[in-house]
């Protein structure tokens, strides 16, 4: 699937589900990939270097291309991605 919105998850993850129930309220076209499953932590350790440690939380968003952090996401783009 070539989603234009993935978001990479882990079981059990409160973020990961709010996002997916986010997803599907309003009709968008998701990829979920599952921790362990679909991906290994050590594939976005780049990507946690440059997260503030408060940050540091699943899920990891892809939307235009770009990685985003989940609290980025909430925080900049959540209006534009739904509207």
């Amino acid at each position: 699937m070539n989603s234009v919105f993935q978001i990479y998850g882990k079981q059990n993850c409160s973020n990961c589900n709010k996002i997916k129930k986010l997803c599907i309220e309003n009709k968008k076209t998701f990829e979920y990939k599952e921790l362990d499953v679909d991906f290994k932590r050590p594939d976005f350790e780049w990507f946690w270097k440059d997260i503030e440690p408060e940050n540091r939380q699943y899920p990891i968003l892809r939307y235009k291309g770009f990685f985003i952090s989940y609290h980025s996401f909430n925080q900049v783009y959540l209006e534009q991605f739904l509207s």
